[in-house]
């Protein structure tokens, strides 16, 4: 029976330890490898006095989901794809939820626009989604709510200048 408590006890132990452990993450950190979790990189983008807080796509699996999903997106915020070489690189409106403009970028400049890009039926097949390309090669190019353009008079030949924040990174290592 001394035995049975003995184990009870080693067991509650146990699992107290864990318990606080998972709360207190910097405890083991030096001892366990765990890998660090990426905040999204972002950056500040500036076009004819309008600020943009876009979320950084430049990896294919940022660039591939981009902003789908999402069901709102906070004004003066967006998505900015970055590309390594200059291109006519293809966009389409697969599991959006809300209106865009595209706003085509080479070299600090607007080259195309794109604008009140309407979501489409969620139940729509791949191969009927419109697909979206600008007029000329880009390097990068930044989504916002439909309308922004407008509002903020953006129009081709516009500067637009992009500052990079800190990348942050989280976790323990």
């Amino acid at each position: 029976m001394q035995k049975f408590w003995i184990q009870t006890a080693g067991l509650i132990l146990i699992a107290f330890a864990a318990l606080y452990l998972t709360k207190n993450p910097g405890i083991i950190g030096p001892v366990l490898p765990i890998a660090p979790q990426t905040a999204p990189k972002t950056a500040e983008v500036s076009i004819n006095g309008a600020v943009v807080n876009a979320e950084v796509a430049d990896t294919p699996q940022t660039r591939a989901t981009g902003l789908s999903g999402r069901v709102s997106l906070p004004q003066d915020s967006g998505m900015l794809f970055v590309f390594q070489q200059p291109g006519k690189y293809q966009f389409w409106m697969k599991g959006m939820q809300l209106s865009l403009d595209f706003i085509f970028i080479k070299k600090g400049q607007v080259v195309d626009l794109m604008q009140n890009i309407p979501p489409q039926p969620a139940n729509t097949p791949d191969s009927q989604l419109p697909v979206y390309e600008p007029m000329s090669e880009i390097d990068s190019m930044l989504e916002v709510n439909g309308g922004f353009a407008a509002s903020h008079n953006i129009a081709v030949g516009d500067q637009v200048s992009v500052t990079y924040n800190a990348s942050t990174t989280t976790g323990v290592n």
